[in-house]
């Protein structure tokens, strides 16, 4: 027997209505994912805080709407270490190559900006 047991309850959204997203097969969101990539896309909100928990998917939440619809969209993700920067890039690699996106993006990390400051002779970061 094996038993798994997660911290937190993360309710999973009805296929139902998830029918209007292009998701991978197999693929479903949490209840929080789809309230933020509906709060996302509402022209009447500035700004969405997802305060789920480490690992329960807000930056998939975030990317959504741009893996749905690369040419009117566009994310800017900043994470506090290089290690996270990092990692997002696998990420978004990852959700790239499922949701058959090939949008370019990049990563920025401290020793990007370093060269980059030099290149264009910026002395402070």
């Amino acid at each position: 027997m094996k038993i798994i047991v997660r911290p937190v309850f993360s309710k999973l959204v009805p296929h139902e209505q998830l029918a209007r997203l292009q998701l991978p097969e197999g693929w479903t969101l949490h209840a929080q994912q789809w309230q933020t990539y509906q709060a996302l896309l509402d022209p009447d909100i500035d700004v969405v805080f997802n305060t789920a928990m480490t690992g329960d998917g807000k930056s998939l939440a975030a990317y959504l709407p741009v893996l749905q619809d690369p040419l009117h969209h566009a994310v800017i993700g900043m994470y506090p270490t290089n290690e996270l920067i990092a990692d997002q890039g696998r990420q978004v690699e990852h959700y790239r190559r499922a949701f058959k996106v090939t949008t370019p993006y990049t990563t920025m990390d401290a020793q990007r900006i370093t060269e980059y400051a030099s290149h264009q002779d910026i002395t402070e970061r």
